[in-house]
């Protein structure tokens, strides 16, 4: 071979080696929109979310509506309202709409149940005849406060807020009035009257959030 087929190779060689050399160096970073492309890619996954993480999220407006009820009205006790909205299943997917009519059924609800309560305190004969005159006042005044709530029913739905407010006001008075009506004596109705009186709260509070 001769000496210039030689330097030839030599040539080809030496380049051939620089070429490996250069691959082997460091690779240049990506450019900022090609490195933020993938960063989106990984931080915003396609959602995929269990029924529990669903609902905590329902459970929120419960929580909202409450913490927002006791701002308003400081005599409202916000675990009571926590309590009895968030033991209805439907609380949990409804809208402040729905939570209205949710209490408004609790209030008729609950004065249906003081009024059979009412009954039988007046049928128990070691119920003093005293004691039994405040319980037909009571039994008078959850008569009347059945009536105004089914009026502030109707009202809601028909989004009447203003005249709810006027029936459910005058429901939420018969508390009161059932407690005074025993004049000094122990009311056995004490714990009623309380539960019912933060119903009426609550549904006084949510109308006025319209």
């Amino acid at each position: 071979m001769g000496i210039h087929c030689r330097d030839q190779i030599k040539e080809i060689t030496s380049s051939l080696g620089q070429t490996e050399h250069a691959d082997k160096s460091p690779k240049l970073p990506m450019s900022p929109s090609h490195s933020n492309h993938h960063r989106r890619t990984l931080m915003f996954p396609s959602p995929s979310f269990p029924s529990s993480f669903l609902h905590v999220v329902d459970a929120d407006i419960v929580s909202d509506t409450c913490q927002n009820a006791a701002q308003r009205d400081t005599t409202l006790n916000l675990n009571f309202c926590l309590k009895v909205l968030g033991e209805d299943p439907k609380s949990h997917s409804t809208d402040l709409q729905g939570l209205g009519i949710i209490s408004l059924n609790l209030i008729l609800n609950n004065a249906t149940n003081i009024g059979s309560r009412i009954v039988g305190l007046l049928n128990d004969q070691t119920v003093a005849p005293d004691v039994k005159k405040g319980l037909k006042i009571c039994q008078d005044e959850y008569s009347e406060a059945s009536s105004s709530t089914k009026e502030a029913i109707d009202a809601f739905n028909s989004k009447d807020y203003d005249t709810t407010n006027i029936y459910v006001s005058g429901a939420k008075d018969s508390s009161s009035d059932c407690e005074d009506g025993f004049k000094g004596l122990k009311s056995p109705l004490t714990a009623e009257n309380n539960s019912f009186f933060q119903l009426t709260a609550i549904v006084l509070s949510i109308t006025n959030m319209f």
